[in-house]
């Protein structure tokens, strides 16, 4: 009999976690339910595998055919979003208690790889930051999500392109992600580089950043540290009826009179879900501290340290996005999820090559677009796997300049007011690079060079006019 017995109860547990739900409450910081919180269980590749809301007790009952550890998350209007870790099947009922808005915990799905944990807990030294901060202070790129984090130092010689220093290593010794699929091409410079800014801030949901070696968990080029992009969600619907939601941003700032609007629809059942959105901004000239700017190319060559010079000529720059999701649940345990997104930068110049320091005559960066899209598939307690994913993703990238700077040479103008150097103007066209990556079981790479033109112009003539002052050479 108690043989049987035991066998009834392991069966009992069986059909128990075969059901999967996942139940809790949700409280307010005083005990109270917080009722209409929206609650999510999402895998550590940021997919939603099911969601559930509060009643009007504040319990929750998510039907989640999942084991291993995920991300549960609480989020409600006036609260701040509640993001843990969690073991499933889960024994017990959940307690989630969520705080005023202004204070929330960190989980990171960077730290391990296919893991997610609480970010305090994390061998390496974790930052993160949500969609909810960057509303709160608008983002010229998405690198400046990181600024004064510690052990990061963010490097920009143009309004528009930043690149970070995790613990003194950039360029390819960064390993940066996209939804934990590899953003770093055979293309990228060694150097400082600016594929970072390629991201419209309004397409990034979080941003995540592990300092320190994890090459052993990602590959090659984490050697200063990791950072992730994790795009926008498209939140699944409750039942099978189309639940659709939506919303709208603007902002506009001062100190370099910008403004910019985003907008995104989102459409979803049970079953599957959409997302759409698109946004577009403009940055102007930037307005110098004090008006003054140490650099400026008149304080190199003239040694003129008092120039009230306003705003910086050449900063201003533009940038658009658009971008698109779909993810699908054929069944509990799967899901399929599509992404593409488009951005990119138009009058975008290098400002320390002109008047902030070199004194060029043009320094255009052009192209700046990116084309990033994947596709993945995710599948749940698959035998003695805890979860099993493939992923294929493309990624098209265009990055060129244009640069016609000034260079010294020997012959010397000599005027009766006063004398200066004479100058000799050489114009370049630097090729344009396209890159294509592609991932299945392994990594393709292709590198495309459009336009490989160099374009030299010599003027010897010259004239100094200087109220009436006549130049002997």
């Amino acid at each position: 009999m108690r043989v049987l017995r035991l066998l009834l109860t392991i069966l009992a547990a069986t059909a128990l976690y075969a059901e999967g739900f996942v139940r809790g409450v949700v409280l307010d910081p005083d005990d109270r339910p917080v009722e209409g919180a929206r609650v999510r269980i999402l895998a550590p590749s940021g997919s939603a595998l099911a969601e559930g809301r509060t009643s009007s007790e504040g319990a929750f009952e998510i039907a989640a055919r999942a084991r291993g550890t995920y991300s549960i998350v609480a989020d409600h209007r006036g609260f701040a979003r509640l993001q843990r870790a969690v073991d499933l099947p889960s024994a017990g009922v959940l307690e989630l208690r969520l705080a005023l808005a202004g204070v929330e915990s960190e989980i990171t799905v960077t730290a391990a790889r296919g893991l997610v944990g609480l970010s305090e807990a994390a061998e390496a030294m974790v930052e993160a930051r949500d969609r909810e901060g960057f509303l709160a202070r608008p983002m010229t790129t998405v690198g400046h999500a990181v600024e004064a984090s510690p052990g990061i130092l963010l490097q920009q010689t143009s309004a528009g392109q930043v690149s970070p220093f995790l613990r003194g290593l950039t360029g390819y010794q960064v390993l940066n992600l996209v939804d934990g699929i590899r953003f770093n091409n055979s293309t990228f410079r060694s150097g400082p580089n600016q594929y970072l800014a390629f991201f419209e801030p309004s397409q990034v949901q979080r941003i995540e950043t592990a300092l320190g070696p994890s090459s052993s968990q990602y590959g090659s080029d984490s050697l200063g540290g990791t950072i992730q992009v994790i795009t926008r969600e498209a939140p699944f619907g409750l039942s099978q009826r189309v639940e659709a939601h939506g919303d709208w941003s603007v902002f506009g700032a001062t100190a370099d009179a910008s403004a910019g609007s985003d907008a995104h629809l989102s459409l979803g059942t049970a079953r599957w879900s959409w997302l759409g959105g698109a946004s577009g901004r403009r940055h102007s000239d930037l307005r110098a501290g004090r008006g003054a700017d140490s650099r400026h190319v008149f304080r190199r060559f003239f040694g003129w340290s008092g120039a009230e010079i306003g705003r910086l000529q050449d900063t201003g720059f533009s940038q658009w996005g658009l971008n698109t999701r779909f993810a699908l649940r054929p069944r509990p345990n799967e899901i399929l999820s599509l992404w593409y997104q488009q951005s990119g930068q138009a009058d975008s110049r290098n400002y320390k090559d002109l008047w902030g320091g070199l004194g060029g005559l043009q320094s255009a960066l052009e192209p700046q677009n990116l084309h990033f899209a994947y596709a993945r598939y995710e599948r749940l307690n698959l035998g003695r796997l805890d979860t099993l994913s493939g992923t294929f993703s493309a990624n098209v990238q265009g990055d060129g300049s244009r640069r016609q700077s000034l260079r010294q040479v020997r012959t010397e103008i000599t005027c009766r007011c006063h004398e200066l150097n004479s100058q000799r103007y050489v114009s370049n066209v630097a090729p344009r690079r396209h890159s294509r990556q592609q991932k299945g079981g392994h990594d393709q790479q292709r590198q495309v060079v459009h336009g490989n033109i160099g374009i030299a112009q010599r003027i010897d003539d010259y004239q100094q006019r200087d109220h009436g002052c006549q130049c002997v050479s």
